[in-house]
């Protein structure tokens, strides 16, 4: 760590309530450390993925599960040398007691490219300089974040938010490793960073009616078989309030099916630098029809007609095509994707007798 780096740190820290607990991701003293910096008695836990001055424990970042609930996380200058930078940044959200902080710092793309021990960057090593917008994308779940480049070093203030805020109105369904700040992230696995961990059937069904004003659900629909997904839809629409709004995305069978019907030269990556070319049938089976590549298969396939039409049949109206692109909701915009939101009536005809 340079000593512009090191300086700017400490004018960061100023500006917080003085931290008794503090974790640091990439703690291993490679040129500097801020430990000093911390105020004395606070407790201090290094985390790296090598052995090394100033490690206190040997265990990668996105994994790593403390004995308490920091209410400082540091992570400098090693997010550009993992693939699952945006993983760890939900992890230390995760750890992060109600109202803690995170600091980060990452090289902008005008710094030279190194390996994690500050040599020149070795063939084959990974190594990703980030932009504002890439990283205030992966912070999104924070409450307050304030983002700056100074020295050709993007630095990041993150607030988690707390126990006194307002109970959220919003649910998104199957969060997984992308959870939307201001919303409360269902998921049923534990290795989620979820604020609710639970079958999101079952969820949804010990909800009140009205509960909710928003419903999101990316990537899920297809992982319920038929009957279930429209079971799901109708709880959807029940949990929401008069007005609320349901966005559902899911595969986009149609565009699929099209390009390889047409033997298109597009391809999937998965993992990263594997990808798998979608005019060969088993890539569709694979990652599309029948989803063999993860744990959860998928059960029904959607398209804009289906999936619009099951909509309707729910009570929804307004239905909106979604931007498989741009849209704040998405982890990622794909071609692949596709999705509706839709609303329930402001007046609910079920409850009118209508």
């Amino acid at each position: 760590m340079n000593e512009s780096c090191r300086q700017q740190v400490a004018r960061l820290l100023g500006r917080l309530p003085t931290p008794e607990r503090v974790i640091e991701f990439g703690s291993r003293d490679v040129n500097g450390t801020i430990r000093d910096l911390l105020p004395e008695g606070a407790e201090y836990i290094g985390v790296d993925a090598h052995k090394g001055p100033n490690v206190d424990t040997v265990c990668a970042a996105e994994e790593y599960d403390p004995p308490w609930h920091p209410d400082l996380v540091l992570c400098l200058n090693m997010l550009e040398h993992t693939p699952s930078a945006a993983i760890i940044l939900s992890n230390a959200w995760r750890i992060l007691a109600l109202g803690g902080a995170l600091i980060v710092s990452v090289p902008d793309s005008g710094w030279e490219p190194h390996n994690d021990d500050g040599t020149p960057l070795s063939k084959g090593a990974f190594y990703h300089a980030m932009t504002e917008d890439e990283l205030r994308h992966m912070l999104r779940v924070f409450a307050q974040v304030n983002i700056a480049t100074v020295e050709k070093l993007i630095y990041a203030v993150a607030i988690k938010a707390g126990a006194g805020d307002e109970p959220s109105r919003k649910l998104n369904v199957g969060s997984g490793n992308y959870p939307l700040p201001g919303w409360d992230n269902l998921d049923s696995s534990e290795l989620c960073n979820a604020d609710i961990v639970a079958d999101a059937m079952e969820y949804l069904l010990q909800c009140e009616d009205g509960r909710y004003d928003a419903i999101y659900a990316g990537h899920f629909l297809e992982h319920l078989d038929q009957e279930v997904a429209l079971i799901f839809l109708s709880q959807c629409y029940r949990v929401l309030t008069p007005g609320g709004n349901l966005g559902i995305l899911v595969p986009d069978t149609h565009e699929v099916m099209r390009r390889y019907v047409i033997g298109a030269p597009d391809a999937v990556q998965g993992p990263v630098g594997v990808w798998w070319p979608i005019k060969d049938l088993d890539t569709l089976n694979a990652w599309f029809l029948y989803s063999t590549v993860q744990e959860s298969r998928h059960q029904w396939m959607w398209d804009q007609k289906t999936l619009g039409r099951a909509m309707m049949d729910a009570g929804f109206i307004g239905l909106r095509e979604i931007d498989r692109w741009r849209d704040p909701r998405l982890g990622s915009g794909q071609w692949y994707q596709f999705g509706i939101d839709c609303w329930k009536p402001k007046e609910d005809a079920s409850k009118t007798g209508r």
